[in-house]
């Protein structure tokens, strides 16, 4: 994890030298010659039938827990865009909803 901390001061520094090179406060960024910090891609693996099982089974006392873990377990939505959607941003005939997603922008996710 330790690299992943070291590449986000990069990219911070290497942001900020550019804009001093684009309004003219420097000649040429020095972060120019700093190569990215390379970190490992982890793969999370997906929940196995008993997992899901446990998790909605902890959620069971009422019905509006276990929509909530239904759909974030069917959809892939994130809890942020849950927590913002709306009741008319969901089609149940389609079975899909209208979220918005990083940086605001609209995605359409299939819910199971």
């Amino acid at each position: 994890m330790f690299n992943v901390t070291l590449d986000t001061v990069r990219r911070i520094l290497s942001s900020f030298y550019k804009w001093l090179e684009e309004e003219d406060y420097i000649l040429k960024s020095p972060m120019k010659r700093i190569q990215r910090i390379k970190t490992p891609s982890i793969i999370r693996e997906p929940f196995s039938e008993e997992q899901i099982e446990i998790i909605r089974q902890s959620a069971s006392e009422n019905k509006r827990n276990i929509a909530i873990i239904d759909i974030l377990l069917s959809s892939g939505i994130r809890v942020s865009e849950l927590v913002h959607l709306n009741r008319s941003s969901i089609n149940l005939n389609s079975r899909s909803c209208v979220v918005f997603g990083k940086g605001s922008k609209q995605r359409e996710p299939i819910l199971m």
